[in-house]
């Protein structure tokens, strides 16, 4: 409200004597001077006469939690948002800003609100002890001391407990107001893979030898590490060699390897397949085929018998490793022959076994976090070996002539990297240099160690074969007899999204709105107040020193004292509901006091004059 104040003088206090039973407590000043007090009744016109000062100060107080409430609303809408969005990082700069503003900003609005509440009361009639805890609560702290402090508790006491408890929750509420989580959207799509079962476009001449053998000695000179795990060096997945027990149920990979140490697999390279989002998780089925091998107990033979085979022998350029194969009647399994020399081949003993093998068809579960692929379970193909393509006996030559002098010795008499690796795997390869010790002695392995390396070695060398281009990442059109598969995949959003965790948010939105109705509530309260917040220092103040003040019963006027203080006074007068009065209302210019309500008293009214 606008006020013209005339200073001529320093104010005092002074105490008037009752009138009408009305203890007057006032400030006046020397020499002429007044107040005016002007007001109409409309709430258009008594906004326009508040000072443009309190006009932008209620603005301000209502802009904040308009500000709180628009971060909510944001919140919401970053919900599913991917982690690197630009407005959802800005939003989360904001939270952390709002975290450290907000009690600050709630304490200015509801102190500022619960004053303007106490001078609108006043001037319409307020319990003293009301007047007194609304204009003393200033924080969370001041609510919960003002119960033990005046020892009075009512629903005003336990109101603005609540109302300043919504402080700190809030601020909580910010801290848990949203995360980041994993997307989850399951996608249906598809996921295409070389056909291991068809014919190995790689082996059909010389034309891709050269690229079959450096794809086979990349695999087989990788690091342990890499020949051990899931994938192979260029991403594809490879296949457990697990026994399959039961053709008509899955079987968990790790279920059924549980007495292996490391997990064996078929073959050191893997089936060349789709590319896969670093930010999903992928499942899918596939079908594929590789040889098992089973060997008869290796044995020492001079070099008449070891080379004298039904099976045509081809020998590596080092002249130490000899393997023949035949097929059967079906052109899917057969026989193989192996020989390879001992240590010094002038003295005539050779290593030999002869193996069986036969085609198996399985399917294999591939899950797939981004990138890294691994086979979950296995289980035989319904289908078995009826999709298993034919062996055409040019294919076959071509791929045992090709196998034994892939990695061959560049010297007579020394050992190829097939041989050193059938003797000491991974650890192996590549060690030997011509040194007696560190020469291959097949005769010393276990027959299932031996058996379990020589088939790892074949089923790699086929499988580098079957499409060579294919192998070292990206899969091409289909070639040849060598098609593509294509088999149903699931998708698995694995990205980090924003979350907003509903609960605390309904918390922060919900005390948001408890703030700015108080903001609202105390703009009007401001505006239809005729004297002003001002008015009101600390309400028991006024009675503090008084002389005036009725107290009928004998016994609280034996606690009434001099020294008795504030707490002292309220607890014996606590309930007088008192109103900010004109105690000269028959007068031109008005005077106002505080005072006890009752007949005949006169609130004060605008359009009057006031000292």
């Amino acid at each position: 409200m606008e006020k013209d104040i005339e200073i001529q003088a320093i104010p005092y206090e002074k105490t008037s004597t009752p009138k009408n039973g009305v203890t007057v407590v006032e400030q006046e000043m020397l020499g002429d001077n007044s107040m005016h007090h002007a007001g109409p009744p409309t709430m258009s016109e008594v906004f326009g006469s508040l000072r443009i000062g309190q006009i932008l100060t209620w603005a301000v107080l209502i802009v904040i939690p308009l500000l709180f409430v628009a971060l909510g609303i944001v919140i919401i809408s970053i919900n599913g948002q991917s982690e690197e969005s630009l407005v959802g990082y800005a939003v989360q700069q904001a939270v952390k800003l709002a975290v450290s503003m907000w009690p600050i900003a709630f304490a200015a609005v509801v102190a500022q609100s619960l004053r303007a509440l106490a001078t609108f009361q006043a001037e319409r009639g307020i319990k003293l002890i009301t007047l007194e805890e609304l204009m003393g609560s200033q924080s969370l702290a001041s609510a919960i001391k003002q119960p033990f402090y005046f020892q009075h508790l009512d629903i005003v006491s336990v109101g603005l407990l609540f109302l300043w408890g919504l402080s700190p929750i809030a601020s909580q509420a910010l801290l848990r107001i949203s995360y980041l989580d994993i997307d989850g959207t399951t996608i249906a799509g598809s996921v295409n893979y070389t056909n291991t079962t068809a014919r190995p476009v790689g082996l059909k001449g010389p034309a891709y030898i050269a690229t079959v053998d450096a794809l086979f000695l990349s695999a087989l000179l990788a690091p342990p590490k890499i020949q051990v795990s899931s994938m192979d060096i260029w991403g594809n997945v490879k296949i457990p060699l697990v026994q399959l027990t039961n053709s008509t149920q899955w079987q968990d990979v790790k279920t059924a390897s549980a007495s292996n140490t490391t997990l064996n697999y078929t073959s050191l390279v893997g089936i060349p397949s789709g590319t896969f989002t670093a930010g999903n998780n992928t499942m899918f089925t596939l079908t594929s085929a590789y040889f098992d091998v089973a060997c008869s107990p290796l044995e020492t033979t001079n070099a008449s018998t070891a080379l004298n085979s039904s099976i045509a022998l081809n020998a590596s350029s080092s002249n130490t490793l000899y393997v023949g194969a035949s097929s059967n009647s079906d052109n899917k399994s057969g026989r193989i022959d192996f020989a390879s020399s001992d240590y010094s081949s002038h003295n005539g003993t050779y290593t030999t076994t002869s193996c069986t093998f036969n085609p198996v068809i399985v399917d294999s579960q591939v899950l797939c976090t981004g990138t890294d692929c691994w086979v979950d379970s296995m289980r035989l193909s319904p289908s078995g070996t009826s999709i298993f393509t034919p062996l055409n006996s040019s294919d076959l030559t071509t791929f045992i002539s090709s196998f034994v002098n892939a990695g061959s010795a560049a010297y007579p008499g020394h050992y190829t990297l097939v041989e050193e690796y059938l003797q000491g795997g991974a650890s192996r390869a590549g060690e030997y240099d011509g040194d007696a010790d560190l020469a291959p002695t097949f005769r010393s392995l276990p027959l299932s160690v031996f058996q379990t390396r020589l088939s790892l070695l074949l089923n790699t060398y086929w499988q580098c074969g079957m499409v060579p281009s294919d192998q070292t990442g990206t899969l091409g059109t289909d070639e040849g007899e060598a098609t593509l598969i294509q088999t149903p995949a699931t998708f698995v959003a694995n990205d980090l999204v924003w979350r907003s965790n509903w609960a605390w948010l309904a918390v922060f939105l919900g005390s948001s709105m408890v703030l700015l109705c108080a903001a609202i509530m105390g703009a009007m309260w401001a505006a239809r107040t005729i004297v002003g917040e001002e008015i009101l220092g600390f309400a028991s103040g006024w009675t503090l020193n008084s002389r005036y003040i009725d107290v009928p019963d004998e016994k609280v006027k034996r606690k009434w004292g001099p020294m008795a203080g504030v707490a002292g006074k309220l607890g014996a007068v606590g309930d007088v509901k008192v109103m900010l009065l004109d105690v000269q209302a028959d007068s031109e210019v008005g005077k106002v006091a505080l005072g006890t309500m009752g007949e005949g008293r006169v609130r004060v009214r605008s359009g009057r004059r006031y000292t």
